[in-house]
């Protein structure tokens, strides 16, 4: 593949995809003011454009700066040079903790690689315990930069948005100095919103006015920032009944619809649940520097029957008590100690 003048750069050993769409995003900028530097690259690595001279021709759509992008680090593609950093990179963080995924969320593992090259909110779907933070952190891993979370069903309305916005002081009582919020602390990073359907009306307005326009204010602020973060979602909540009940706006409801990721309750990986007891029960005593019990016939079909209404976080609670109370280094029906969840109630 001809380069001109111009020689292949080395991908950085921690490159990751979040970079490399800020350089196809500062390219794209620096060519519609005709930086000479820019247009240099353009002509050398871009088909269309490596005839031309006339600056004013050289009008690059993101598909085709992320091409440039490519073509400089030696790929003949975008798609080339993503799967090249996800196997370096994201195929690790996947695989450190691809037990705990496991053959159940194969499916999911796939979407998370699918969303990492994209800009769009994620949205987790799932019972509590179901995976949804394991998921989370997998994508912020292959997007890599600063992550912050919250937890929007932990705090009151108000806290809430100015949690995630910020403030000018005097926006609200006690609000005596101006604050930034997590959009500002992890810009370029992720920001992971649990349960999002817990957010107020108004937080919900101003999340979605964010996404749409590409910048937000604090709190009683007049200041543009821009919303420039991998916005990650979860919910254990149906998002449909919330909307209907108006809790929750329907226009927000359609963006975080665009990349939905449903994870299955452990009920129904029956596959994984073997291998997810072995490891549990492997990974408790290693912390304290004990070798890991074995597991009689009448422990796992135990494990094996019960339905397990707090999914993948309730069977690990469960294991890790057991390997405590591991007699002579096994565990026996005697050492689970499996609670019935209240009726009609779903384990947190």
């Amino acid at each position: 593949m001809e380069r001109g003048a111009m020689s292949v750069r080395q991908l950085p050993p921690q490159a990751n995809l979040r970079q490399l769409k800020s350089q196809a995003k500062d390219l794209r900028k620096a060519s519609a003011s005709h930086d000479a530097e820019a247009l240099t690259r353009i002509r050398t690595n871009h088909p269309r454009h490596e005839r031309s001279n006339d600056d004013s021709l050289v009008d690059l759509s993101l598909q085709e700066a992320q091409l440039v992008i490519a073509r400089e680090y030696g790929f003949d593609s975008w798609p080339r040079l993503t799967e090249a950093v996800e196997s370096s990179t994201g195929s690790t963080a996947i695989s450190s903790i691809d037990i705990l995924l496991g053959a159940g969320l194969a499916q999911v593992r796939e979407q998370l690689t699918l969303a990492a090259s994209t800009d769009v909110p994620v949205l987790l779907v799932g019972e509590r315990g179901t995976g949804k933070r394991l998921a989370a952190r997998v994508l912020q891993g292959l997007n890599g930069g600063p992550v912050a979370v919250v937890s929007c069903d932990a705090r009151p309305d108000s806290l809430g948005e100015s949690d995630i916005f910020g403030f000018e002081a005097g926006a609200f009582t006690g609000a005596h100095v101006s604050t930034a919020g997590k959009l500002e602390e992890v810009q370029g990073g992720t920001l992971v919103l649990n349960e999002v359907g817990d957010l107020s009306l108004p937080a919900q307005l101003r999340l979605l006015e964010a996404i749409e326009q590409g910048t937000y204010r604090r709190l009683a602020g007049s200041e543009e920032h821009p919303f420039d973060v991998r916005l990650i979602c979860t919910t254990s909540t149906d998002l449909r009944g919330l909307v209907a009940t108006g809790a929750l706006r329907e226009d927000l409801y359609f963006l975080l619809q665009v990349m939905r990721m449903d994870l299955p309750p452990l009920r129904d990986r029956q596959q994984d649940l073997t291998v997810l007891v072995q490891h549990f029960v492997e990974a408790a005593p290693r912390a304290s520097g004990m070798d890991a019990p074995t597991i009689g016939d009448d422990a796992l079909r135990l494990l094996l029957n019960h339905d397990w209404p707090g999914n993948v976080r309730e069977l690990r609670h469960v294991m890790e008590a057991a390997a405590l109370a591991a007699v002579d280094g096994h565990i026996g029906a005697q050492q689970v100690r499996i609670e019935a969840a209240p009726t009609g109630e779903q384990a947190a």
